[in-house]
This record gives C-alpha cells, structure tokens and sequence, in this order.
C-alpha cells in the first residue's frame, strides 16, 4: 500500500498544481464581480482534472507493474499484490480531478467551510470510518474497497455542494447582464 499510495500522491500532485494554478483566476474574477470568467475557469478546470485522471487511470489499469517497477523492481507474490491494491486503489480516479477541483473553488471564492468539509470528506470523514468498518466484514477487500467507496461518497458530496453554488452563481451572473443592460 505504501508504493500505492506514493504513485497515487504523484498523480495528485498534478491536480494540485492545476488548483494551485486556477485559485487565484477564480478569486480574482469573483472578487471582481465577474462570475461569468469564475464559471469558465471552473469548467475548464474541471475538464482538465478529469481528462488527466482519465488518462491516468488508463496508464495505471494498463501497465500497473511498470509503475509499481519504479519502486520495487521484483516478480511475485508482492508485484501479484501490489498490482491489485494499486487497480482496486485507483477505480474511481476519472472522478477524483472533479471532487479536487471543487473542493478547491470553494476555498477560492472565500467559502472556507464548504471547501474544507470537501477537501477532508476524502481521506478523513469518510475514509476513516470506511476502513475501520469494511475490513471487518471484507477482510483485506475491505480495505483496498475502503478508498474507492470514500471517492465514491465524496463525489456525491461534491455534487451536491456544486450543484447548489453552480446555481446560485448562475443567478449572479443573471443579475450582471441584467446590470450591464441598463
């Protein structure tokens, strides 16, 4: 799991980046009443997150011994596992840049609690409670299934905070066309 977790946190770093990159655009433009640019710059953000994870979920499902080969360069029973941790580990990566990247708007528009709610709701809210509770039923299934079903949940609370801030933003920049017009 420690390998697994070091190629996941490489591939995180990239989206990370990304925020790093798309915070101060979004702030900036919503700090200036431009909601129409914080919207795009959010969309493409998303776009971006989710075609990197797309590609490297392929990368990873496809040739997981070369990555993990970085690391321990050995054949059986660990490669045999690691293989496995890392395919089971890295299910729900094509969704992972969208949940990212919306934890990170909300810390960009000044939403401090939504985007801390999302950035924890991953790997601490729901993960946690998850790997103490599936092992118990699953075995070690339970814990490699531990962290796609966190993704899975955290996903769904992204979601469901965007959709509600999509909306209202939405109706912001209604109100600014409608300024510009008179």
């Amino acid at each position: 799991m420690g390998i697994v977790w070091s190629i996941m946190i490489i591939f995180f770093m990239v989206i990370q980046g990304l925020n790093a990159g798309v915070q101060p655009i979004i702030g900036y433009n919503y700090g200036a009443k431009k909601y129409d640019r914080v919207r795009k710059t959010y969309k493409w953000a998303i776009i971006s997150a989710t075609l990197f994870m797309i590609v490297s979920f392929l990368l990873l499902q496809i040739f997981p011994g070369a990555c993990i080969s970085l690391f321990r360069n050995e054949e059986g029973p660990l490669m045999s596992m690691g293989i496995y941790c890392l395919r089971i580990s890295t299910l729900l990566f094509p969704v992972i840049g969208f949940q990212m990247v919306t934890a990170n708007y909300f810390q960009a528009v000044g939403k401090p609690l939504e985007g801390t709610i999302l950035s924890l709701s991953r790997q601490f809210l729901l993960y946690i409670p998850i790997l103490l509770l599936l092992p118990r039923i699953f075995g070690l299934d339970g814990v490699l299934f531990a962290m796609p079903l966190a993704d899975v949940g955290a996903v769904i609370i992204s979601a469901g905070f965007i959709l509600v801030e999509l909306k209202r933003l939405n109706r912001l920049i209604l109100d600014e066309k409608n300024i510009k017009r008179n």
